[in-house]
């Protein structure tokens, strides 16, 4: 009850069943729960196909099924990069899911690669060798505020799940401590 309850919103906390009658009524709410989740990524992956800057709701209706659930779900949603409309941004998204989960060298993947797609889209499917960390780096002077805000949020995040940022995301904080 106490991870149900961890993220529930106050005032609508989930009791302990006393009976048949509670007993269903928390099932009844972990089933509409669990369905919302599931709801919840086929619009977010319905969005990231078209919409730039997508920010992904799925998370939060998962979270209200406890905090070990986030670590059942693919951290891309099972969404090929070629089929997501903005991949940087994304990959954003994807770097916090996977540091969240404790997977730093995961973590770091989707944010040098989110780094590079700045640099050119064709990345996102390509994969590495990335251009030169500087290159990535000063990209991030030409993004909008809300990917410069998510980045600085993700850097956050991977660096508690990774430690020291290597040379692309430190060249990257560099670039965002300078606007």
């Amino acid at each position: 009850m106490a991870d149900l309850n961890s993220r529930t919103p106050t005032g609508q906390e989930l009791a302990v069943p006393t009976g048949p009658d509670s007993l269903n009524r928390l099932e009844l709410e972990v089933a509409a729960r669990a369905v919302t989740a599931v709801i919840t990524a086929a619009v977010d992956v319905y969005w990231l196909a078209d919409a730039v800057r997508y920010r992904q709701r799925f998370d939060d209706a998962v979270a209200l099924l406890g905090p070990g659930s986030l670590t059942d779900w693919p951290a891309d949603l099972g969404v090929p990069l070629d089929r997501v409309a903005d991949p940087a941004y994304h990959l954003l998204t994807v770097a916090r899911r996977e540091a969240g989960r404790g997977r730093g060298a995961e973590a770091l993947a989707a944010l040098e690669r989110s780094l590079a797609v700045l640099v050119h889209p064709d990345y996102a499917v390509a994969g590495p060798p990335f251009p030169p960390p500087r290159e990535c780096a000063e990209h991030v002077r030409g993004a909008d505020a809300r990917y410069t805000e998510d980045l600085r949020a993700t850097l956050v995040a991977v660096t508690g799940a990774a430690g020291p940022l290597p040379a692309g995301p430190a060249a990257a904080q560099e670039v965002l401590d300078e606007q």
